[in-house]
């Protein structure tokens, strides 16, 4: 079973992120958490993305890279619970931590989940400025993931805004996407 298959994964991760905090790795537990917070996003289990970021944060200190990447991970989970002004406490700490390190993309990142934040807070103007110095950076990175999101956000905002009619949307060039598995040349030809 497939679903069983991802519960397993996912245990394993937040297990092996336990262990590597445990044994003082707190840059590789941080690592473990990022990719243990795909899986806890998606099965709604922001509560232990949240216990595990702040179990890593009080058993030392980190570098500024892994404490952006943390702060991420533990500001879009409470962005999701609901608790927004401590996601943006937390998204903040992260993006200036992001930056002391010099890590553009992550910069890129955390500005995306303030765009989120903002936009939860009911902050759309300001959400859009977020998100295209995010839309930015995923461009001067080719970071197609974090593209994609970021426009789809940015698209989804007028309609938030009450702007209805896709002729109002400012956003008309979507990110690359990723090429088709199997080339169909009938989608080739034109209508002859």
């Amino acid at each position: 079973d497939q679903g069983a298959s991802a519960a397993t994964e996912i245990d394993n991760l937040v297990a092996a992120c336990r262990r590597a905090r445990a044994r003082g790795d707190l840059d590789q537990a941080t690592d473990v958490l990022q990719t243990a917070w795909i899986g806890l996003k998606v099965k709604g289990l922001f509560s232990t993305a949240i216990e595990l970021a702040s179990d890593i944060q009080v058993h030392g200190a980190l570098t500024d890279h892994a404490a952006g990447r943390l702060k991420l991970v533990v500001g879009s989970a409470l962005n999701a619970v609901g608790k927004i002004e401590s996601a943006e406490k937390h998204l903040l700490e992260g993006l200036s931590r992001a930056l002391g390190a010099g890590d553009s993309l992550l910069v890129g990142e955390l500005r995306s989940a303030l765009g989120d934040n903002l936009a939860t807070a009911g902050q759309m103007d300001v959400a859009a400025e977020y998100y295209e110095h995010a839309l930015a950076t995923a461009r001067r990175f080719d970071a197609a993931a974090l593209s994609r999101n970021v426009f789809t956000c940015l698209v989804a905002l007028p309609n938030s805004l009450g702007h209805l009619h896709p002729a109002q949307y400012p956003y008309t060039a979507p990110p690359p996407w990723p090429p088709r598995p199997h080339h169909r040349p009938w989608h080739d030809a034109s209508p002859g």
